[in-house]
Formats: structure tokens, sequence, C-alpha cells
């Protein structure tokens, strides 16, 4: 286990290397290390050398700051050097309050390459992990003209940027590599490159996308500002949005409260289903379109609930109008169940509807309701 020295709170100076060969097993305890001046020195605040291995548990609040946050490289081989190929290896885990932030510098990622080195192989289990690409470089990934190698991510909670390059892929002009993400949240976002594939100008592939590798059913939630390769979309399983628009794809449950912001929209096609448990919210901001099964057991909080797939659970739909909250088991659809204008509740059909305040409403001065 490594954590900070008594009386000190970060270190400027000092950095953590795995040699090549050497299979580590680290527990990182609220450490932060901060380089002064970038960008010498160019180390990364941790580094896996050559074939090195290292199983990193997180715990508590960590912070990696460096040329690379973490650089897991892979190196290929060099005929005239003598040189044969190398790929570092890195696998994260850590509870779900534990995190880790790894940040890398210009033309470096946050976790992967830099220096003109591609990305070795990453896997993350668990944990809060906020990868951040310098200008360049990927989220997770390759650093500037570096491509990615194997990134796998089966649980935690995943937030990856870059600028120019992908959120989780290649660095700028890099290829994409292999990516599979078969659980957790993960939100993978570029302004310019991929949010999963290759870097801005990437004249090489986008490399390969899936949400499992085994067969098994993968149950992500996933968040990309764009998917470079989706030639296995028919077999994709998880809640994806890409852009604005998300869809589910298989048979899915959400594990925690979904947020659908306004302007969002999330499909249900034929053939998925999507089930919100008990004690789980979908607050719907935007439209959710279901034209396969939605099991509500828990709460789907307002906007639009279109499509012609079946609604079925013991959970309630809630809407707001005005001061007043309504509830109904059933769907409710404004101008044929309720219209609300001018102050007024306008009730239009017997669909059941149990009106109660809106939230932070104790009484209204103005709104009244009409049959």
């Amino acid at each position: 286990t490594i954590s900070m020295a008594d009386g000190v709170t970060q270190t400027s100076q000092d950095h953590i290397v795995v040699q090549n060969g050497v299979t580590a097993n680290i527990t990182l305890d609220n450490v932060v290390i901060q380089p002064p001046d970038w960008p010498e020195p160019q180390n990364g605040a941790i580094e896996v050398l050559g074939n090195g291995v290292l199983n990193l548990t997180i715990k508590g609040t960590n912070s990696l700051f460096g040329y690379c946050g973490i650089y897991v490289p892979m190196i290929p081989a060099d005929v005239n050097a003598g040189t044969v190929a190398t790929v570092a290896t890195l696998k994260i885990n850590g509870g779900a309050t534990d995190s880790l932030t790894a940040q890398g510098k210009q033309y470096s990622a946050g976790i992967g390459g830099r220096s003109n080195s591609a990305c070795g192989t990453v896997t993350i289990e668990g944990g809060i992990i906020n990868a951040i690409g310098g200008d360049s470089g990927a989220g997770i990934g390759g650093e500037n003209f570096g491509g990615c190698g194997t990134v796998t991510i089966t649980g935690g909670t995943v937030t990856a940027t870059s600028s120019n390059a992908a959120g989780i892929g290649g660095g700028k002009n890099g290829s994409g590599g292999n990516v599979v993400i078969s659980g957790g949240t993960v939100t993978a976002i570029s302004d310019s490159g991929a949010g999963i594939g290759r870097g801005i100008n990437g004249a090489a592939a986008h490399g390969t996308f899936s949400t499992s590798t085994d067969g098994t059913t993968g149950s992500a939630f996933i968040i990309a500002s764009s998917i470079g390769n989706k030639t296995n979309q028919n077999n994709w399983s998880g809640i994806i949005f890409e852009g604005n628009s998300g869809k589910v794809y298989g048979d899915q449950t959400l594990s925690a409260d979904l947020t659908i912001p306004n302007g969002n929209s999330l499909e249900i096609p034929q053939g998925s289903s999507l089930t919100i448990p008990e004690g789980v919210t979908l607050t719907n901001n935007g439209t959710v379109q279901n034209n396969g099964a939605l099991i509500n057991n828990g709460s789907i909080m307002g906007g639009t609930l279109g499509g012609t797939g079946t609604l079925g659970g013991t959970g309630s739909i809630i809407y707001t109008a005005g001061d007043f909250k309504l509830t109904s088991e059933s769907r409710l659809t404004e101008g044929i169940d309720y219209t609300y204008s001018n102050n007024t509740l306008t009730i239009k059909s017997s669909t059941p509807i149990t009106i109660s305040m809106a939230d932070g409403v104790t009484q209204t001065s103005q709104d009244h309701i009409v049959v």
C-alpha cells in the first residue's frame, strides 16, 4: 500500500515505476502526484515499463498528474536496435466511492501512451476513474500519433475525455485499437476525435468496439460523443448513447437513477426491454420511445413517453403540471388524459391519477383543477 508520508499532502517530484518483467500489486491510498513544471520532467506519475504488469487497487481519493498520468505503453520491435516488442499491462479496481484522476500533458494520454508510444493493455474493473488526455492525447489510449492497444471496462464509473484525440482509443492521428465495454457506467467524450475510436486526422482504422468478448450479455451504460466502428452493432448489449440519441440493446435493467437531458432521446426497440427496479428513478427530460417493453417497478419522472411497445410493472409515472404533480401507474398523454394551461389542470379521461403538490411546493395560490 502506497500513501503520502506523514505531513505530506502531495509530491511534486516523486513518481512510481514498475520495471519490465515485474508483476506489481499496489494499493494507492489517497496519493497525489503533481509535478511543478511541464513539460519537464517527462515522467508519468506512474510508469509501467516493458512487459511489466500493475494490478492497481485504489482507495480514497487519488490524483496523478504527469507527462502521462499512468504510462502503459506498447512499444514495437526495432530490428535495427535489436529490441523486441513489449506490452505493458494495467488493471484497476476500487470500491464505489474510491476515485482516481489521471491527467496527461499535451500530446500524452491520461492513461496509456506518451512520447510517440501507443497504449498497451488497460483493464478497469471498478472505482471512479477520471482519465483526461492532454491536447492530442486520448483520455485512455494513445498519444499524438499513437494508437490504442486493448482497453477493457467491466465495471466502475469511468470518464475519459480528450481534445483532438479519442476519449477512449487513438491519439491524434492514431488508430482506435480494441475497446470492450461490458459493464459499469462509461462516458467517452472528445471535441473532435471519436468518443470511442481513432483520433482526429486518423488515417488508420477506428479499431474495434464491442460490449462482450466471451458471449456474455453486456450491461454497461455508455455515453459517447461518437463511436467510430459500428460493424458489430447488431451484437451490442447495454444502454448506449451516441451524441444525443440513446438505444437499449437487449434486455437491460437500470442499476442506478438515470436522467435523460432535455433534447435527448432513448429508444427501446422491438425485441429489447428496459426494467426500472424498485427504488430506481428514470427522470425523463427528453423523450423515451418505447417500441419494445418497458417494465417500471420504480419511478418515471415526466417527459414524453411514446411508442407502441408494452408498459408494465407496479411502479409509478410522475408528471409535473404547474404546481401539481400527477402520478399514475399508466402512461398519461397530455392532450388526451390531461391538459395544463393558464393555471388550469384539466382532467380529460378516466385513467386513475393521483394529484399532489410538485416537489418544493407546499400550496398553490394560482392553479386549480377542472374535470
